[in-house]
């Protein structure tokens, strides 16, 4: 075999044209695939009146590759070793990709387990049976994808921002595939939304919020429930009117969160499918002690894991004004020392469940006669009241959590009943 020194002397003295050179890297191609297959299969003629060369496709499981020419199945060959994943690549669909792939990397980027359950729950109602999502990725177009995205919102009839949310999933996959080799563009980056969404009104006040009138007597039949009955989840719920935190981080606080006046929000209890902690999902945060499975949740469907961060990862604090402080000074005065745990609201000795808290807040409302709202109408309320009182929108931002300003104007509403809008205008007037 002529060295590569050798070959280049010839090229430079004219001897061998580009042409030659292209033919010779071929043939140096061939004998490197055939030295290196044969190592493991055998490459035989065929007999008898159809000519050809067989061999069995790497990895295959026998299965067989035939060509009229040694050299066309040499070639054929060549995709298997200069990339072993060159025909899984060519193959890929959208559907293979998420499963084989994609889902798990997802899962190791993000401390959100619901997120990857979200992602999964998307995923089957909107792209699992989409044919696009079964077609070679490498052949998909952007204009494909245009008129498949623009059907969708029509077939679901999605709002702007239930597109946004689930296109996450192949807008990152595309990205995803673009980094790793599997396509040579993305093609979702140029992909145009033309249908008109479904347009979604903003929910009124009224159902989204306490007005001021309802405010005032569910408090007050919170109180005359907690005399009654000494049960600290009325105590809870009374705090969070003060506070405004998300009911997991409001099961979550701890007596040394306390400090000079202010809650340091550093923890929440979220809920989590049962089966997929016990399958090993989660392994690395139970590892790391960032989740805890909360005790005596055994044979549940969904369990309480106490996280130890809050949903924007980050902590926060949050001021204890003095009708907050009565509420804490109550449950220091009427539960002895051994009773209180490391939990400020434990039910009988127990960590309080979210469920617990929204059970309470539905029977002070059939109590008082309105409609039932759960925990997050509190912290819609808490903004809203926040709001009237002239509180700047960013220290609001600030108390909730929220990385974003719209996020949390999208918590404000009119929580004024008519007799005090009307009582404002005439004020104003």
């Amino acid at each position: 075999m002529i060295d590569s020194e050798t070959l280049k002397s010839l090229y430079k003295s004219d001897i061998l044209y580009d042409d030659d050179m292209a033919n010779l890297a071929v043939m140096i191609s061939r004998k490197k695939i055939e030295k290196e297959h044969t190592k493991k299969y055998k490459i035989y003629k065929r007999k008898g009146s159809k000519e050809g060369y067989v061999t069995v496709l790497p990895g295959s499981n026998g299965k067989k590759i035939e060509r009229k020419t040694k050299e066309a199945l040499l070639d054929a060959l060549l995709e298997y070793y200069i990339d072993p994943r060159s025909k899984e690549i060519k193959e890929m669909s959208l559907y293979n990709l998420y499963h084989k792939e994609w889902i798990r990397y997802k899962a190791s980027i993000t401390d959100s387990p619901n997120t990857i359950e979200t992602h999964n729950k998307h995923f089957r109602k909107y792209f699992s049976e989409e044919g696009i999502f079964h077609k070679p990725m490498a052949k998909i177009t952007t204009e494909e994808l245009t008129v498949w995205a623009n059907q969708l919102i029509k077939k679901h009839r999605l709002s702007s921002r239930q597109w946004q949310t689930i296109k996450t999933i192949p807008k990152q996959m595309f990205e995803y595939a673009f980094l790793h080799g599997y396509i040579q563009y993305n093609p979702f980056a140029d992909v145009k939304v033309t249908v008109r969404f479904r347009q979604v009104s903003k929910k009124s006040g009224f159902s989204e919020t306490f007005n001021t009138d309802e405010y005032e007597l569910i408090l007050q039949d919170l109180w005359n429930s907690y005399y009654q009955k000494k049960d600290i989840r009325f105590l809870a719920v009374i705090f969070n009117f003060y506070l405004g935190l998300r009911v997991g981080e409001l099961t979550g606080l701890k007596w040394e969160d306390l400090e000079n006046g202010f809650l340091h929000v550093r923890r929440e209890l979220t809920l989590e499918n049962a089966e997929q902690v016990n399958s090993g999902l989660y392994e690395d945060y139970f590892r790391s002690g960032e989740f805890t499975v909360m005790p005596d949740q055994k044979g549940h469907k969904w369990m309480y894991v106490l996280v130890d961060h809050t949903k924007t990862n980050s902590e926060r604090i949050v001021p204890v004004i003095p009708k907050a402080q009565a509420v804490l000074d109550t449950i220091i005065h009427d539960f002895p020392k051994e009773v209180l745990g490391e939990y400020i609201f434990a039910e009988r000795g127990s960590f309080l469940s979210t469920r617990s808290v929204n059970s309470v807040l539905e029977y002070a409302c059939k109590h008082i006669g309105i409609s039932i709202k759960r925990s997050h109408k509190i912290r819609k309320t808490w903004a809203s009241r926040a709001n009237i009182a002239g509180i700047p929108l960013d220290a609001i931002r600030e108390h909730l959590g929220h990385a974003s300003l719209n996020t949390t104007l999208g918590y404000i509403y009119n929580c004024l009943p008519s007799r005090e809008i009307i009582e404002k205008m005439d004020s104003a007037f």
